[in-house]
């Protein structure tokens, strides 16, 4: 399926990313929120917050299409590239998934 992606400029590469997700995705990235949950013996859910970061990694797996350095080659995106990166390219960029991965909510008009 081809998508409309946008850029985001980091300082030292542009990445593309997906403007929207597909059902399967948003139910990938969920699966990954609920391995971190668990039922306690009183029935109620016990939630693992590290698993947090596996829901991160699913959304940037997810998400990210291609990244092209300063040169305008392309590379390739791998959780080591993106462990490399600036903590302020990493947040900008995980803003920019984030915005995307998160649903929406219709607002419904009131006549």
């Amino acid at each position: 399926m081809n998508r409309e992606t946008k850029r985001v400029q980091l300082s030292s590469c542009e990445v593309e990313i997906i403007t929207f997700l597909t059902w399967g995705e948003k139910e990938e990235i969920q699966g990954e929120i609920l391995k971190g949950t668990k039922m306690n013996d009183k029935g109620q859910a016990d939630f693992n917050p590290a698993s947090l970061l596996n829901t991160k990694k699913k959304a940037l797996k997810l998400s990210v299409k291609k990244v092209y350095s300063k040169d305008g080659s392309e590379q390739e995106f791998t959780m080591e590239w993106m462990n490399n990166l600036s903590i302020e390219d990493g947040d900008k960029l995980y803003q920019a998934v984030d915005e995307v991965t998160k649903p929406k909510k219709k607002q419904i008009d009131k006549e």
